[in-house]
């Protein structure tokens, strides 16, 4: 009886600890926890590649059917692609005098089926750009942007194919900034 109880709190304990299954979409907790987990690693990576300005390596998390969808006014009826992305990462990092933070972390993830997520994201950035028109000086600028990025696993990991942008704010020199 001692040996049946003991096995009983064993079986209950290891289906505790186990990853319960969603029965409609047919992924388990353990999965979702291990693509958070994969995505937040490569999420750190980017940030690592913006701090160094490694594009290569920034580049490297993004799928070949990479889209952004951005919500500036002046990137209306603009389609970016991986390559214009590109372009346009390398424009902005070459007036970036000095990158003091950049932050980005995960807020929720949702997963459709076991290769894609859809990834619900903050960032912050903090650096001084050059101004404008070789103008001296620099400025102080902070921003955030909320994403919603589709993610989908590829045999060689994780990758972004589509990020929206949700909004965020601009300072510039501590004063708020609307792109025009």
């Amino acid at each position: 009886m001692k040996k049946l109880l003991i096995l009983s709190v064993f079986f209950i304990s290891l289906k505790m600890i186990s990853c319960t299954s969603d029965k409609v979409l047919n992924i388990n907790d353990c999965q979702k926890l291990q693509a958070k987990s994969d995505i937040e690693a490569l999420l750190r990576d980017i940030t690592t590649c913006t701090k160094k300005k490694d594009i290569d390596g920034f580049m490297a998390s993004c799928d070949r059917t990479f889209v952004l969808e951005s919500n500036e006014i002046a990137d209306s009826n603009r389609v970016i692609a991986k390559d214009t992305l590109k372009a346009d990462i390398l424009q902005s990092w070459d007036i970036i005098k000095k990158i003091y933070q950049v932050e980005n972390w995960v807020d929720s993830i949702h997963m459709p089926s076991v290769d894609t997520a859809i990834v619900f994201t903050n960032q912050f950035f903090h650096r001084t750009f050059l101004r404008p028109n070789n103008l001296p000086g620099e400025d102080d600028i902070i921003s955030t942007q909320k994403h919603r990025e589709t993610w989908i696993k590829r045999p060689e990991g994780w990758k972004q194919s589509h990020i929206k942008e949700l909004g965020g704010f601009i300072y510039v020199n501590g004063k708020p900034y609307t792109p025009k």
